[in-house]
């Protein structure tokens, strides 16, 4: 006998507050820090629920940003989980028996953000050195949503046509993606990150952008992976975030990983 799944009404909301700072080098990265309030409502929670359990992302310091002052607010205790594959966090709550019918949970914190561009191609450099990535033979592989059959394959071949290094390879997709997709949410299927959706009727979000990308990548043989964040204007006081952005980051040999946003171009 299986338990009884009881759903609930999940409602977000991230405020933003920018401090400038600008850096000092002329052509340095920009730096960028910013006071989030990230605010997550569970409501109408069935009466008879015995065990709830609430996963959010928990924010985390790596080698383009850093995370201070993170504080939690909620009701039940909460406990920290570390994505064995992929090294991402996650924030549990967990409440048995909950009085409530609503539960809310606040994270604050400040994040310094650095700008995260790579445009410095040396051919030399991106043909030679070691691979450092332990994880690049898992950014080859297909996804649920993105298979790498004979249909992606063949048109990732077709994109790619008479592109020798893999960085002409990562530009013709990218040029390709942005000549072909139409940024646009009308209807039903968008934002599911399904390329076979984004291929047939070449309009949807960010997410499905990218899965034409990755895809295309993975199928030509670079490996190519996911991020996901929050999208800020270029000039912006404060105020709320209504929601995610995502973009993709392709790998080249001896070089690293680079980021690109075929949504945004």
């Amino acid at each position: 006998m299986y338990p009884k799944i009881f759903r609930g009404i999940v409602c977000l909301t991230i405020f933003c507050i920018f401090f400038p700072r600008v850096s000092k080098a002329a052509h340095a990265p920009r730096l960028r820090t910013f006071a989030f309030t990230y605010i997550t409502e569970v409501n109408d929670i069935h009466k008879d629920a015995k065990n709830i359990s609430i996963w959010l992302p928990y924010s985390k310091s790596d080698a383009n940003q850093k995370i201070t002052r993170l504080l939690i607010s909620a009701p039940y205790p909460t406990r920290i989980y570390k994505d064995v594959e992929y090294g991402n966090y996650i924030l549990c709550l967990s409440a048995s028996a909950p009085e409530c019918r609503s539960i809310k949970v606040e994270m604050k914190f400040r994040v310094r953000r650095r700008e995260y561009v790579r445009r410095n191609f040396d051919p030399v450099g991106i043909r030679a050195g070691n691979d450092s990535d332990p994880m690049l033979k898992r950014w080859l592989q297909p996804d649920s949503l993105v298979p790498i059959d004979d249909r992606i394959t063949k048109l990732a071949m077709e994109v790619t046509r008479g592109k020798t290094t893999n960085l002409e390879k990562a530009r013709a997709i990218y040029d390709y993606t942005i000549a072909n997709l139409i940024y646009d949410k009308r209807g039903a299927g968008w934002g599911r990150g399904d390329i076979y959706y984004a291929c047939d009727v070449k309009h949807g979000n960010c997410t499905d952008f990218h899965a034409v990308f990755i895809g295309f990548c993975r199928a030509v043989g670079i490996p190519a992976k996911f991020a996901i964040g929050f999208s800020l204007p270029e000039e912006r006081g404060q105020g709320e975030i209504v929601g995610y952005h995502c973009w993709a980051e392709f790998y080249l040999k001896g070089y690293g990983w680079v980021p690109v946003d075929t949504s945004e171009a």
